[in-house]
């Protein structure tokens, strides 16, 4: 092969390369890959469109001065050879910016993402409209759970409830973290909100200066909320999967501990986390722990034993829909193409027990305490 086709070959690895390794480190990084489509697009344009563009355009002119001038003019094609160079090192250097942001995102974590409001589509008129304002890292944004909780809520057709949402993250902050530099007073004003849901990073039950460090963040972030007339609500994440390297590592928090013992000192603590500050309580990581013991469970992780998977943002966005509407999501339709209906259907059913929860839109009212039933009978939501 010539160096010309050589050079095409390197500039398309270039762009498979840089793609692959957004699909990886995207999600965790909350890269979103439409964003990402004008810089690859741009690499393979110059890598490999502008040469090819240039050369066909340089063989066309020769072609034309040799038949107008008997063939003795220089060939055209050698006007062009820097212009490929140029363009094939514009496409190296967007690229190496491109994959330098990635790798900086892997080591400082990913940027603070504040999403736009957005509002859940209903039927007729609505009832009344739920404004909710999600803090957190990447158990949030990963999969955009507050997006499909946007999704769930409109293909209810019998839901009244409208959901305003918008989110406010950054990869693995805590919640001291994002008190101190995003100015919550800032943000929690610029229109109202019913409800400020607070996600804390994962480890945060690790040990007990975690646990101090994250009262008082709560203690902070429940002033702020309820200044503005607003109810904190404490969203219970997850204990990563058994297998995970957090159970292996020396350094962490969990080693050599159980999945099973770390979710319930989550639970313990959330549960006294929540009763300290008077808030309502968001148990997903109790339902992902009773789904993952079922058989028929799909995979509520990806591929690190941590974060979720669609079907663990699918099931969370169930729950926090369930919790804000205080309606069982029999007749939800969204349905993530990820997931088959079967896949769907069982985390519907799940998301239809009552664990431990107090929901906001229950019919006696905000915060009402619902009990733990295990329900097993399989298809159909609790009364």
């Amino acid at each position: 092969m010539t160096s010309r086709t050589w050079d095409y070959i390197a500039g398309t690895c270039i762009v498979v390369a840089l793609a692959f390794v957004l699909a990886v480190a995207g999600p965790l990084l909350g890269i979103d890959w439409r964003r990402a489509l004008l810089p690859l697009g741009l690499i393979l344009f110059l890598a490999v469109g502008v040469p090819l563009l240039l050369r066909g355009l340089a063989v066309l002119l020769s072609q034309l001065r040799q038949t107008t001038a008997g063939g003795n003019q220089p060939d055209s094609r050698l006007m062009f050879a820097r212009s490929k160079r140029a363009a094939r090192i514009l496409a190296v250097a967007v690229g190496l910016v491109f994959l330098l942001e990635i790798v900086l995102g892997m080591i400082v974590g990913a940027p603070t993402v504040a999403s736009k409001a957005a509002v859940s589509n209903v039927a007729g008129e609505p009832s009344r409209t739920v404004s909710i304002f999600f803090v957190g890292n990447s158990f949030t944004y990963v999969n955009d759970m507050p997006g499909m909780l946007l999704q769930v809520a409109s293909s209810d057709a019998s839901n009244k409830v409208r959901l305003e949402v918008r989110s406010l993250t950054r990869g693995g902050a805590t919640l001291n973290y994002l008190f101190h530099n995003i100015r919550p007073s800032n943000v929690l004003t610029q229109q109202h909100w019913d409800y400020v849901v607070l996600q804390e990073q994962s480890e945060w039950t690790g040990s007990q200066e975690r646990i101090t460090e994250t009262y008082s963040a709560v203690n902070q972030w429940n002033q702020a909320v309820r200044q503005i007339g607003a109810k904190p609500v404490l969203y219970e994440t997850w204990a990563d999967k058994a297998g995970s390297p957090t159970y292996t590592d020396k350094d962490s928090y969990f080693f050599r501990q159980s999945s099973d013992r770390v979710q319930e000192n989550i639970d313990a603590q959330s549960s006294a986390l929540a009763g300290h500050f008077d808030m309502s309580l968001v148990p997903a990581g109790r339902y992902w722990a009773y789904a993952e013991k079922q058989s028929k469970a799909p995979e509520l992780f990806a591929a690190d034993y941590h974060h979720p998977s669609v079907a663990g943002s699918f099931l969370t966005a169930l729950i926090f829909y369930r919790f804000f509407t205080g309606n069982a999501p029999t007749r939800v339709t969204y349905r993530p193409p990820e997931l088959t209906p079967d896949q769907a259907q069982f985390l519907i059913d799940v998301a239809c027990l009552q664990i431990g929860a107090r929901s906001a839109g229950a019919a006696d009212g905000p915060g009402s305490p619902l009990a733990y039933s295990a329900d097993k009978r399989g298809s159909h939501c609790l009364p």
